[in-house]
């Protein structure tokens, strides 16, 4: 009898604790809360994860994601670090019953390169010939490999490398480098907007093209428009990514809780909507915009691209340097520096980031090299 009793009286607390209420012992009242949920990708091994400054150790790993429950509803402060690496920081709203959404990133705060040189050592070390010993290549970046510079140009004990010469064509066979995105658009007007995905592999010589143009990555289409860089989703609505949309019921605070940006956009897909007389944009629970506007915080763009292999993250050449943006525009966008603005041009060849600096050719890499 004593057991039925103690079952009877668990049985509610279970289900309570499954849906999401607490019990506050540290309200002068005392009384039963509610409860959300956060669940972050983290796109680095050795990442740790705080919230509202403090590490999370209760956490649950979902290959490379992380769960946490019992998250007091509210706006909470969320950011990854490790060292060496940039830091990622995002603000954002917790729900009752709900599980927010976030993808966290994190690249070197030093570049990390290999060098590509057109003859090297018999054990595959870049070296460069008719340079006096003391030039410095790239002092700023970090390489694995030792890197020899000498005055000599004989080559009879050096080995050619094929990459150099594929490399050299890639970058000869793009057109002439210019200042600004806006003025190769306005060079390449008559020609056909080129699309790729993440199936299709790219030939060298359609690279200017796809930089220049439009990119498609699944449902995620980049292009430029008035000297500036959206991404645009054109999937079905119930594929749409997290990031596009915001809950109804939080429609009024959407400035306070996402920011201005993004309220711009919930306000625009609703006008768009009730001028189509259609629902696309809502359904029970959320609102969702179909297009994002990528922060390039005022400088001229050069080049875009997805970052290899991930929708969710754009690749720039910026005047000011090389950077990787997040799409995902609630409080803020992400943006991390891969390389300084001495980049010359950069290519983006079956997933491998290639740049050139001032007659240098270099894969960039976005993972600390270990020595």
């Amino acid at each position: 009898m004593g057991l039925v009793f103690i079952f009877l009286l668990t049985v509610p607390m279970f289900v309570f604790y499954a849906t999401g209420y607490r019990y506050d012992f540290f309200s002068p009242t005392g009384g039963l809360t509610t409860t959300g949920g956060l669940y972050i990708s983290i796109l680095s091994e050795n990442g740790e994860l705080f919230l509202d400054e403090k590490p999370v150790q209760d956490v649950r790993i979902f290959r490379k994601a992380s769960y946490i429950q019992n998250i007091t509803p509210g706006v909470h402060r969320i950011h990854v670090q490790e060292e060496g690496m940039q830091t990622w920081v995002k603000e954002l709203p917790i729900y009752p019953y709900m599980v927010t959404e976030a993808e966290a990133f994190l690249f070197p705060k030093r570049p990390q390169v290999r060098l590509i040189t057109e003859y090297q050592t018999a054990t595959g070390s870049p070296i460069y010939l008719g340079m006096s010993s003391s030039t410095k290549i790239l002092p700023f970046a970090s390489t694995s490999l030792p890197i020899l510079i000498t005055k000599n140009r004989a080559t009879s004990t050096l080995t050619l490398n094929s990459e150099y010469s594929f490399i050299l064509a890639l970058f000869n066979e793009q057109t002439k480098s210019t200042s600004t995105l806006l003025k190769r658009m306005t060079d390449e007007i008559s020609s056909a907007f080129v699309f790729s995905n993440p199936q299709t592999k790219v030939s060298a010589s359609s690279s200017t093209e796809l930089a220049t143009t439009t990119r498609l990555y699944r449902d995620i289409k980049l292009y430029e428009k008035g000297g500036e860089i959206y991404a645009k989703y054109v999937g079905a609505e119930q594929d749409i990514p997290y990031y596009f949309c915001v809950p109804q019921s939080s429609l009024a605070s959407t400035t306070e809780l996402y920011g201005a940006q993004v309220m711009k956009g919930v306000v625009q897909a609703m006008e768009e909507s009730a001028l189509l007389g259609t629902t696309e944009t809502t359904n029970k629970s959320r609102i969702c915009r179909s297009e994002i506007k990528i922060d390039t915080k005022g400088h001229k763009v050069i080049y875009f691209d997805f970052f290899p292999d991930n929708g969710d993250l754009v690749l720039l050449q910026l005047d000011n340097g090389i950077f990787v943006v997040e799409i995902d525009d609630r409080s803020w966008q992400n943006s991390q520096q891969l390389y300084p603005a001495s980049a010359e041009k950069i290519i983006v060849n079956n997933g491998i980031i290639y740049v050139k600096d001032h007659g240098i050719y270099f894969e960039l890499l976005t993972k600390l090299l270990v020595f």
